[in-house]
């Protein structure tokens, strides 16, 4: 017989006392004394903090660093270009720096159907 229940994970963390304390108050303003609520907001939290990874990986992004008409730069990460600006000894303040959307990866699966690849 096959069960439907969604399967839970446990994960063991040690904070710091004062986040902890907090983390508690703050997820009892938010959603109430009722049990799991705590879970819920730690869960919460976690797919933000992975959903702002995922942002700031993303490769359907350029940025390029430039002094008047002349490239400096180019690279898919902010982190990168810093890297790459700090190589060539280069002030970020003395660029400008744009944010460039890369081609799609248009792929047709049939008959007007396409996807998007990512």
């Amino acid at each position: 017989m096959y069960d439907s229940t969604p399967t839970v994970g446990v994960i063991t963390l040690k904070l710091d006392d004062e986040i902890e304390r907090k983390l508690r108050k703050r997820a009892a303003e938010l959603k109430g004394a009722a049990r799991g609520t705590l879970s819920e907001s730690v869960e919460e939290a976690i797919m933000l903090w992975l959903e702002q990874r995922n942002i700031t990986e993303r490769k359907d992004r350029l940025y390029r660093a430039s002094i008047g008409e002349r490239k400096v730069a180019e690279a898919e990460s902010l982190d990168e270009l810093s890297s790459l600006l700090r190589k060539a000894r280069v002030d970020p303040r003395d660029v400008i720096i744009q944010e460039l959307p890369t081609a799609s990866q248009e792929v047709r699966l049939g008959f007007r159907t396409t996807s998007i690849e990512g």
